[in-house]
C-alpha cells in the first residue's frame, strides 16, 4: 500500500494493530508504532486504544501506561 504511494488511515492502522495484538506479533506491532511515527500520521482515539492494548497484552505494561497517558493529555 505505502509503495503505491497510498497513505493509510486511522482505520486500516487500527485494524492491523488489533490483529498484531490478538496474535501476540510484538515484532510487527511495533514496526507499525514505528510507521506513525516515522510518518508523523495523526492519532486518533481508535489508534491509540490499539496501540495501548498492543503492549498491554504483550506484557509490556509500562509502554501501554504511557501511550494511556499521552493520550490523556490531548
Amino acid at each position: 500500500m505505502h509503495i503505491q504511494g497510498l497513505r493509510s488511515t486511522s482505520t486500516t492502522i487500527s485494524t492491523v494493530l488489533m490483529a498484531c495484538s490478538r496474535s501476540s506479533h510484538m515484532y510487527n506491532g511495533k514496526f507499525v508504532h514505528g510507521y506513525i511515527l516515522r510518518n508523523k500520521i495523526e492519532l486518533d482515539i481508535f489508534v491509540y486504544t490499539a496501540l495501548a492494548d498492543l503492549y498491554f497484552k504483550c506484557g509490556h505494561i509500562l509502554c501501554a501506561e504511557s501511550i494511556f497517558h499521552g493520550n490523556a493529555k490531548r
